[in-house]
């Protein structure tokens, strides 16, 4: 069975290597899946000729999964792990929490709950802002299927996951250019200062409407309660005017450094190309 599982993958990545060289998306997609589920596969195998695995808790829960089909089960899997690392917009930029894992649960054949449980596991397992079920160890085959996807690139589970669910397109076609580049180029969520300077260095450039894709990524009323203190400050370290936001805009208190930071530095930026008055026009 290794020895036919490993073959199946090695022609999946030879398919993959040649869809990336001619371009061909949908079959890029098709193999990458494919070699995914054949790496899961022999994990799978791998841990139960080792006999190493110890029992896990949440015993009762687990026993939901235990009566999926595998092949959904690790579909599943996959979507719960975007959904936990990237957030739900990075495969429905449109659509709200509790609206995307209806969708995806429905295109998966699983009860919702039975979804949000197993992001709510990977939670506790990776550098999700929220705590999820930290204090319990993964199932063995979440286990398993975390160790393939973590070796992946955020571009590669993303687009393996669109081709589960049959997401044709990351964002819809009248999308703007700033929602699309950051569902597609970030999966939706900022997850370090050197993306939100990349991203703002590409709008900048690239953008047809600047004021329009900087405002909408600091909240347009933080944007208004804001702009009287900025309009002044705004040269400074974008590190000191994080701290004005609370200031200014107290329902912001409760907000990370981090989400802080973000607000802070395109508010800055929208100061600095003389971008205010616009983005007031679009506010208004």
């Amino acid at each position: 069975m290794n020895n036919l599982l490993n073959e199946i993958k090695q022609l999946a990545q030879q398919g993959l290597e040649n869809a990336i060289i001619t371009k061909d998306d949908k079959n890029k997609d098709i193999f990458l899946n494919i070699m995914l589920k054949s790496e899961l596969a022999l994990n799978k195998i791998s841990m139960k000729n080792t006999n190493t695995l110890a029992p896990t808790s949440k015993e009762e829960s687990s026993r939901t999964y235990e009566k999926l089909d595998d092949d959904i089960k690790m579909n599943m899997y996959l979507v719960a792990y975007c959904f936990s690392c990237y957030e739900h917009t990075s495969l429905y930029p449109k659509f709200s929490q509790d609206k995307a894992f209806i969708v995806a649960a429905e295109q998966l054949g699983v009860k919702k709950n039975t979804l949000k449980n197993a992001r709510d596991w990977f939670d506790g397992h990776n550098d999700s802002h929220r705590s999820g079920w930290w204090q319990a160890p993964l199932p063995d085959d979440m286990e398993r299927a975390k160790t393939v996807f973590d070796k992946k690139s955020r571009n590669e589970l993303i687009s393996a996951a669109q081709n589960i669910l049959e997401i044709n397109e990351v964002e819809p076609k009248n999308c703007n250019f700033g929602q699309s580049l950051k569902s597609s180029k970030y999966g939706g969520k900022f997850r370090s200062k050197s993306e939100v300077e990349e991203f703002i260095d590409i709008i900048v450039k690239q953008s047809p409407s600047v004021a329009k894709d900087l405002i909408e990524q600091c909240s347009q009323k933080t944007f208004i309660a804001c702009y009287e203190i900025f309009a002044k400050k705004y040269n400074e370290s974008t590190e000191s005017l994080k701290h004005e936001i609370v200031k200014c805009d107290p329902r912001t208190a409760s907000n990370s450094d981090f989400s802080l930071w973000i607000r802070a530095r395109f508010i800055q930026e929208i100061f600095k190309q003389n971008l205010e008055k616009d983005a007031l026009e679009i506010v208004s």
